[in-house]
């Protein structure tokens, strides 16, 4: 049987090929060509000679070299056009499709406009800022990205993945510090490519190999209550309900942060958290033990006043101040600070309490099936109940603070002798 073969007209080519077939035993010598058609896509035809299949397989490629099998309607005069004005300069239509087609790509990987590194980071962040993202946000993403931009001094544009790789490496900080100013880099990048300071195709972020965090372990994040206990006791009173939310309603630091005492449903028992949050709008309750504790301390703004550099200053002091105080007496315990512990705490002590997963899922914001995985079964409920009866005073069935065990203090509102009188404390927690 013959080889195939190829029919030309115009721009249009068809290959035919030799496809014998059998019919009641007997074979048949049959030819075979594909083309395809603008209404019912891709079609086969098989003809019983080679003469037949070549005589029609011409036909419809003269007709879709014409256009009339590709455009109609409204599109023929179009494609007449075009076609007229190839026929004029010596080409086909498909050239000039792949010519307009490379020249539309080449214009593509081009910047639309040169701004330096610098710019385009006070461009993001000024917009990030008019949308309302938190200081905190901002304040991160600045010190980032001014760290990227004093190191990496090349155009935006001529970053590649092996800069990247290096400039991350040259940081030596951990392995989620690293993925951290990734995701700043990758924030500036995408800003970038939808101003059009970069082309689409830039990829130096893409081609970073992702930076992989070991599997938590949430056990050894887990405060017993004795170390909270240590904590509530040595915290500053700045400080002290930053660590009561997150050890006894599970909000995050940056939560506490944007959060306001009026926030905070007395009536109801109730602490609403803004949708601005990393895990959106939801509704802690306000437990009684934690009620206990804040009512005191009630004041008008934000609830925590400060940075969050302050509060990384305030947590070296909190540990070197308990582990002076188990060493007076005579302890051999070391206090260390574990790093979002009072959250992690407040989600397996509050799921071993209530031992119901879609509740502390919608208290927590997580997902029923995450903390499945994370903090099932990680404490007792007889340690849950420990944890939440600590109280900023004596009572029934509470764990007594030596912090509280004082002599007389000011008024029955004032739990703690550290902190000044109730008019004297405005500037404390401004």
């Amino acid at each position: 049987m013959s080889a195939a073969f190829t029919v030309r007209e115009g721009h249009v080519s068809m290959r035919l090929w030799p496809a014998p077939s059998r019919k009641k035993g007997k074979l048949y010598s049959a030819w075979e060509f594909e083309y395809s058609d603008p209404e019912l896509g891709r079609r086969r035809v098989k003809r019983a000679t080679r003469a037949k299949a070549e005589a029609e397989a011409r036909t419809i490629a003269q007709r879709l070299s014409a256009g009339e099998l590709l455009v109609k309607g409204r599109e023929a005069a179009e494609y007449a056009e075009v076609n007229l004005i190839a026929a004029r300069w010596g080409v086909t239509v498909s050239e000039i499709g792949r010519d307009y087609h490379t020249r539309r790509q080449a214009l593509a990987a081009q910047p639309a406009a040169h701004k330096t590194t610098a710019e385009i980071i006070g461009e993001m962040l000024a917009l990030k800022r008019q949308r309302g993202r938190s200081a905190l946000h901002l304040r991160d993403l600045n010190l980032r990205l001014t760290h990227f931009a004093r190191d990496v001094t090349c155009p935006l544009q001529d970053l590649t993945a092996g800069m990247l790789e290096a400039w991350l490496s040259s940081l030596k900080l951990g392995l989620r510090s690293q993925r951290n100013y990734l995701g700043a880099v990758s924030n500036l990048v995408h800003f970038a490519k939808q101003k059009k300071y970069l082309p689409k195709t830039h990829s130096a972020v893409d081609d970073v190999e992702p930076v992989q965090l070991p599997e938590k372990d949430i056990g050894e994040k887990i405060f017993t209550p004795r170390e909270l206990e240590l904590i509530l006791k040595h915290i500053s009173p700045r400080g002290l309900p930053v660590v009561l939310l997150n050890a006894f309603a599970g909000l995050r630091v940056s939560d506490v942060f944007r959060l306001d005492w009026n926030d905070i449903n007395w009536e109801d028992n109730l602490i609403r958290v803004s949708a601005l949050t990393k895990t959106g709008r939801r509704v802690p309750p306000l437990l009684p033990n934690l009620r206990a504790w804040l009512e005191p301390l009630r004041e008008k703004g934000p609830v925590a006043s400060m940075t969050s550099n302050a509060w990384g200053s305030m947590i070296g002091r909190l540990e070197r101040n308990i582990n002076f105080a188990l060493r007076r007496e005579h302890s051999r315990e070391k206090f260390k600070w574990k790093r979002n512990a009072p959250r992690h705490c407040y989600a397996s002590y509050r799921l071993a309490q209530t031992q119901n997963l879609d509740q502390v899922a919608l208290e927590c914001g997580h997902s029923a099936a995450m903390l499945r995985k994370n903090y099932r079964d990680l404490v007792t409920p007889a340690a849950a109940k420990e944890w939440f009866n600590l109280l900023p005073k004596a009572g029934v069935n509470v764990i007594q603070l030596s912090l509280f065990d004082r002599q007389e203090r000011p008024t029955d509102r004032e739990f703690s002798p550290e902190l000044p009188p109730k008019a004297e404390r405005s500037s404390v927690f401004s």
